[in-house]
Formats: structure tokens, C-alpha cells, sequence
């Protein structure tokens, strides 16, 4: 089975999170992690492939498009997500369009709702959330 773990980021905690997940499910499945060209380096070295996509914020229309792409060039069987990647809204019509192409998705919530909120939060995170 092939897992791609995916982390907007790749200098916080959830690239943290992301890294030690990939290490515990390469010890069974080919796993992958997709991240911001950010993560260090001596990560490549732990037993999964990285793929480093992503760049800073402005870049994330473009590399929303290299992402999907690369998904369904890559196949793999399941996504896991470690929250939205930056807009929750067009997160979920992404993930929505993966699972056409018969790829689960699955998410670890870390925080349900931004730190800030805003009005539309609860509704976009809401459609983000049934989108798995």
C-alpha cells in the first residue's frame, strides 16, 4: 500500500508530526511525505521518500496545482493530511477532486477551528471536514 503524509509546511510542528507518522507507517507501507521544500534535509534519510512541493504562501495556487498532478501521476492509495494545507475551502474541492480518482483521504485534526475564527469558519471548515 502506498501513503503519501502531507504537511503544508515543512519547518513546524506539523512537519514534526508528519515526519515521525511517515516513520512509523514506512515500517509496513511504501509512505511518502509531501511537504514545503522548507524540511530539512536529514529527514530523507528515515525510511520514507519526501517529496518537497510546496513553497510560501503566494507560490500556493501554483503548487496546489503540482500537488494534485503529482497525486494522481503518483497514485497512491491513501493521503493523510495534517490539516488543511492553507485554505480550507479550496482544500476541500482538491481533496474532493482526488477521491474521484479512487484515492482515500484522510485527515489528523490538530486544531478544529483557527486560532482566530472567522464569521465563515465554521462553514468553510465545516465542508473541509465532510470532504473525508
Amino acid at each position: 500500500m502506498k501513503i503519501e503524509v502531507v504537511s503544508f509546511t515543512g519547518d513546524s510542528g506539523l512537519a514534526d508530526y508528519s515526519v515521525s507518522l511517515a516513520r512509523a507507517l514506512s515500517v509496513h507501507h511504501t509512505t511518502t511525505v509531501v511537504t514545503a521544500k522548507s524540511l530539512p534535509k536529514r529527514f530523507d534519510a528515515l525510511g520514507f521518500t519526501v517529496e518537497r512541493i510546496f513553497r510560501r504562501s503566494r507560490h500556493y495556487p501554483i503548487d496546489l496545482i503540482r500537488f494534485i498532478f503529482g497525486v494522481i501521476k503518483r497514485k497512491p492509495n491513501w493521503i493523510i493530511l495534517q490539516g488543511p494545507l492553507k485554505l480550507a475551502l479550496i482544500d476541500a474541492i482538491v481533496i474532493r477532486l482526488i477521491q474521484i480518482f479512487g484515492i482515500h483521504c484522510a485527515i489528523t485534526v490538530h486544531d478544529v477551528l483557527p486560532h482566530y475564527p472567522k464569521l465563515w469558519s465554521k462553514f468553510t471548515f465545516g465542508f473541509y471536514y465532510r470532504s473525508f
